[in-house]
């Protein structure tokens, strides 16, 4: 189903030694983000590169053309760091940094990210040499002025980039919501009420759904198998925009509905959006709890409750 979108555009840069798989990972996650938060928020988040987006130019510094073309119509960016810094550009030591630098004097968010993993230490003179200007930048330039996150993995580096991309997405909708808001002739924002007739506001009501999926085998290398899985699904039905919409699942004592039972709060629901979570359910829990579900809007914090049956 299409649903209307803003479209924020962040440029993913790194030196050449960070490995592929860690830029198409990058891609990865933020396309997993559009696909599962993108209608939530009314935003998509398009990655830019330079190898797959920059087309050839002439009449000033590679790197200068690069800023043209995508750094400086960029919304956000994200740095990885491995071992090198990168190529000298006769502004700045590297690419990867001119670009961070483009992008802060733009008032624009970058994250850094940095490779932790275990790997043999570098003996041939130019990593080291790298390694060294890398060093020098992080301690000079990069730490005292950025939160720097490590990783040692491609899940904790998948964290970092879910993280940035969320937090971005809500305070993009922030300014969003700030510029539309009503102010008064001295430039203070107006307060506006929100009236409701009797029996006129919807909810935000939850569901249980059972899907099919296509997963692996476990005992083919090749072959998969299809499982059922039961999501729950929670629906704004209310019209309008909800905020930090947040559910439970109420049983008689003794009894487990969810064995994981850990839901993360929605920040943001647009009007007639829906957000799916996993319930994973054995054979040591029940299939029928009564959903809370809590959520906020300009008129103040609401409660619906339902009995649901998976």
């Amino acid at each position: 189903m299409s649903y209307k979108s803003e479209t924020l555009l962040v440029l993913v840069s790194a030196p050449g030694d960070v490995p592929e798989d860690h830029l198409r990972l990058v891609q990865r996650v933020i396309n997993r983000w559009n696909v599962h938060y993108g209608r939530t928020y009314g935003i998509t988040v398009v990655p830019l590169g330079w190898t797959e987006h920059a087309v050839a130019a002439f009449g000033d510094r590679p790197q200068a053309l690069i800023n043209t073309q995508l750094t400086e119509i960029a919304d956000m960016g994200i740095a990885l760091f491995r071992d090198r810094l990168g190529s000298d550009t006769g502004v700045a030591p590297s690419g990867t940094v001119e670009e961070i630098q483009v992008l802060v004097d733009a008032g624009k968010p970058v994250a850094i990210l940095r490779d932790d993993s275990p790997r043999p230490p570098t003996r041939n003179q130019d990593g080291i040499a790298q390694m060294g200007k890398l060093h020098d930048y992080f301690q000079t330039e990069a730490y005292p002025k950025a939160l720097i996150r490590g990783h040692t993995t491609e899940l904790e580096l998948s964290q970092h980039v879910d993280a940035f991309i969320n937090r971005e997405a809500l305070q993009f909708q922030e300014r969003i919501r700030a510029a539309s808001q009503p102010r008064t002739a001295d430039g203070r924002p107006m307060i506006r009420l929100q009236a409701f007739a009797v029996g006129e506001r919807g909810t935000v009501v939850p569901r249980i759904e059972t899907v099919v999926r296509r997963v692996k085998d476990p005992c083919s290398a090749t072959r998969t198998i299809a499982k059922t899985q039961r999501v729950v699904v929670v629906a704004n039905q209310t019209g309008w925009e909800v905020r930090n919409v947040r559910f439970r699942f109420e049983v008689s004592d003794g009894e487990v509905f969810d064995a994981d039972a850990a839901y993360p709060t929605v920040p943001i629901m647009t009007a007639d959006s829906e957000f799916r979570f996993d319930v994973n359910l054995s054979r040591a829990t029940t299939d029928l709890a009564q959903c809370v579900v809590t959520w906020d809007d300009n008129d103040g914090e609401h409660t619906s409750e339902i009995t649901v049956q998976a």
